[in-house]
């Protein structure tokens, strides 16, 4: 479990490694003492030198004692000494794990040697760490402690790389909708109305697409009580608080919207709401009607979108398609029906159309 469990160095190489941890060596005439302040602090600081030790697990001194209480500590240089120590999860304090060492104090009141006391101690103790949750993110809150933890169940992995879920003072948080992450970081934080608000992302295997809703809010109200909005996509810089609320923007919603058409959104009591919507489909159709069926198609050969008498099916006209046929279908009934009205009539037959 430490550095050196298996190590037996010298009493000079201990007391050099230890050194770098706890100070210069001073020389004392009080007796050697299994259990006080100053060994107790020493044992703790060489845990902290176990790189298997995640630092979202503390330790706790519980019981300190001589090994063998008949031993003459007055004739010897090194009293030899055993302990208990107790290793608890941060987030999950019930799940604890106790680890029993002997070690030895010299003459200068210094440990010099720590070593599990058995095998098996250790093989437990190091399944223990095995199945905790590991915690990934972890933001330090009013109210307690907002954290991402990542579950190690072999039979859910099996289905998902990794799963992820948030917690509130220990309490697992289920993200709208039940569905199951592989992916959940902690983005951004806020303070609205006295309360903690945090920005989330949530992934199933890092699958990002910008037409999905992969964020939300969550805004804590107490230790135990919080409100989670529904999930939204918002455009990258547009997520700001001034004295209205925390404001973002949407994306576009049609490939053929204006540049500024998109909607804006506030966070509002932990829901949000839309402050400005964008254009519906009418708007557009209205727009398009007074465009000829000529004009149009020249956009098409402009865009190096046409192929004779279809579409140019590369990848960037095929993403065009369906703004070029929902703008035809939108030229007023009652346009001259020309040869490039009936070209794109039968361009457009096989195309799904926006509603």
């Amino acid at each position: 479990m430490f550095e050196n469990t298996h190590l037996k160095p010298s009493k000079c190489a201990l007391l050099i490694l230890l050194s770098g941890v706890l100070g210069a060596c001073s020389q004392s005439t009080e007796p050697l003492n299994c259990n006080n302040p100053e060994i107790e602090e020493q044992l703790i600081q060489a845990t902290k030198l176990d790189s298997s030790i995640p630092l979202y697990v503390s330790a706790k001194v519980i019981a300190m004692q001589d090994e063998d209480s008949h031993q003459m500590q007055e004739k010897n240089q090194v009293l030899k000494c055993k302990t208990t120590i107790q290793y608890s999860h941060n987030i999950f304090p019930e799940q604890n794990f106790l680890a029993k060492y002997t070690y030895a104090i010299n003459k200068e009141h210094q440990v010099i040697a720590i070593t599990p006391i058995s095998t098996q101690n250790t093989l437990d103790f190091q399944n223990w760490l095995t199945k905790l949750p590991i915690v990934t993110s972890s933001q330090k809150i009013t109210v307690g402690n907002l954290v991402v933890i990542q579950s190690n169940n072999s039979a859910k992995t099996k289905t998902h790389n990794q799963i992820q879920q948030l917690v509130l003072n220990q309490q697992l948080i289920n993200l709208p909708q039940g569905k199951i992450f592989s992916t959940i970081t902690i983005d951004k934080n806020f303070s609205q109305d006295g309360k903690d608000v945090f920005l989330l992302s949530a992934y199933y295997n890092d699958a990002r697409d910008n037409e999905l809703n992969h964020n939300y809010f969550i805004t804590i109200e107490s230790a135990t009580k919080y409100v989670i909005s529904q999930s939204f996509s918002y455009q990258d810089g547009s997520m700001n608080q001034d004295e209205s609320g925390i404001v973002f923007s949407g994306y576009k919603q049609y490939p053929f919207s204006e540049s500024n058409d998109f909607p804006l959104y506030r966070l509002v009591s932990g829901n949000i709401q839309i402050s400005r919507p964008a254009h519906d489909l009418n708007y557009y159709r209205q727009k398009f009607s007074s465009q000829t069926a000529h004009q149009l198609m020249q956009k098409i050969k402009n865009d190096g979108c046409l192929n004779g008498d279809q579409f140019y099916l590369s990848d960037i006209c095929t993403r065009k398609v369906s703004s070029y046929c929902f703008q035809f279908n939108s030229i007023n009934t009652t346009a001259i029906k020309d040869k490039s009205y009936w070209l794109l009539n039968n361009m457009c037959k096989t195309q799904e159309m926006y509603q």
